[in-house]
């Protein structure tokens, strides 16, 4: 009464089944040779950990750790749970779950399911089926109300590096209060202290800019007072810290484009003034020669007045409106050595 199939190879990973028959279950002896080659041993498994441990099934759903693996490697180790199948009290089973579920191990050969701690963790637990003889839970270690920080300096930190430096966004405690506290191109403060420094810089740039920076400062205030609500909460009530995380990434990653507009800001002034210096050194070249070209015609003699206007048409095309003394002065220059060679 059962499918007729004939086991042709299996190992950890992958069983290799011949179907003989139309039936939709598997022989007892199949079974068993499935389950075996699913007891993954000696490799963390992460279906046979979270099968294994209802509290940490509920603290990876809830959010609060990224998988089984992390809370192994963090806690469950420490805490001798098993990463994989030792036969203990509270291992899942997989030759006792689909023994007693052959339904289950179909589902399994049809690639619905990845083992059958895959789907005791995903539905079976909820429906109410063994994970092995005795279907022990082991009594929840994980507070899931009680946070994990006992001070506001051990809350989880945002580091961001820029163009300009590096900068860390983290927390202190100041009275009953929580307080943000930046290290590094930032320092203090979201405000008033990084606040001040940043209108303090954008007060140097030109109007544009200026208006773009200090209208990107103005969300900061709220949001750093809000991140510090957040902070308070999340060292109250662990179910607060997803709302904190994001809270301080989105605070670190505005901090972060300020930054970014500043130092593009000054990159933009730095390359300008290598370009202004360059371009003033290829029109002095420039100036030179058309100035031995046209002395030849020139009295022998040059007036003052022969010389400011020189460097007058000059300046005019160079085209600024008010060039910088070094400009004026290797101007003069080029211009009283001519006039010198000629008295």
């Amino acid at each position: 009464d059962h499918l007729p199939l004939t086991v042709t190879d299996f190992d950890l990973s992958t069983l290799q089944v011949e179907i003989l028959g139309d039936e939709d279950t598997l022989s007892p002896e199949a079974i068993i040779a499935l389950g075996q080659s699913l007891q993954r041993k000696g490799t963390f498994d992460e279906d046979f950990y979270l099968a294994s441990y209802a509290d940490v099934a509920r603290a990876v759903q809830g959010g609060h750790f990224r998988n089984g693996e992390e809370h192994f490697d963090d806690y469950g180790d420490h805490e001798g749970r098993n990463g994989w199948f030792f036969g203990e009290r509270y291992d899942f089973d997989e030759v006792f779950y689909l023994s007693e579920n052959p339904d289950i191990a179909m589902s399994i050969f049809r690639g619905e399911y990845r083992s059958g701690a895959h789907h005791f963790w995903d539905t079976g637990r909820n429906q109410g089926l063994k994970k092995n003889t005795g279907n022990d839970e082991l009594m929840s270690r994980i507070n899931l109300d009680e946070s994990p920080y006992d001070s506001a300096e051990q809350l989880p930190t945002q580091t961001r590096q820029t163009t300009d430096g590096d900068f860390t966004l983290g927390f202190r405690t100041k009275g009953s209060r929580v307080e943000n506290h930046l290290e590094g191109l930032f320092t203090g403060d979201i405000f008033p202290d990084a606040y001040l420094d940043i209108h303090d810089a954008a007060n140097k740039m030109d109007p544009d800019t200026r208006r773009a920076i200090k209208g990107a400062t103005k969300p900061l205030v709220d949001l750093s007072r809000a991140l510090e609500r957040s902070a308070e909460e999340a060292l109250n009530n662990i179910e607060s810290d997803l709302a904190f995380t994001e809270h301080s990434n989105a605070v670190a990653d505005d901090l972060e484009k300020i930054a970014e507009q500043i130092a593009g800001h000054r990159l933009g002034v730095e390359q300008q003034h290598i370009d202004d210096e360059q371009a003033e050194v290829e029109f002095l070249k420039d100036f030179r020669e058309n100035w031995q070209k046209q002395k030849t015609n020139q009295p022998d003699t040059l007036s003052k007045t022969d010389l400011f206007k020189a460097v007058q048409d000059a300046n005019k095309a160079l085209g600024t409106d008010k060039p910088n003394s070094t400009l004026l002065k290797d101007l003069r220059d080029i211009l009283e050595d001519d006039s010198k060679s000629k008295s």
